[in-house]
């Protein structure tokens, strides 16, 4: 009788650990997922690129080729600008540039 009690208790303190084991591997891919999803994803018809000022002006070049783009003096100007030249391509900054000239 002390036997199977010793043993169910065992059993319990397995089974417990291997749950509490299992259930934090569920909820870290669930939260690693839940991350990824939140990051814009680069697309074919994305334009990454990446901004620079000097003085009061911005400039926009290609990521990839660093091949320029446009100059704007404000962030309305530039938005305006690409959405007219590039309608059907959405254009995401580096998050870097984003930092350096607060251009969100």
């Amino acid at each position: 009788m002390i036997i199977d009690l010793i043993i169910l208790i065992t059993g319990l303190i397995i089974g417990f650990a291997y749950g509490a084991h299992h259930a934090k591997k569920i909820f870290t891919n669930i939260l690693d997922s839940a991350i990824e999803d939140s990051q814009p994803k680069e697309e074919k018809n994305d334009l990454v690129v990446k901004v620079e000022k000097h003085g009061n002006m911005f400039y926009l070049y290609d990521n990839e080729t660093d091949k320029f783009i446009i100059q704007g003096s404000n962030k309305e100007e530039i938005v305006n600008f690409l959405q007219k030249t590039f309608p059907s391509i959405r254009v995401l900054v580096t998050a870097e540039s984003a930092k350096l000239v607060d251009f969100k």
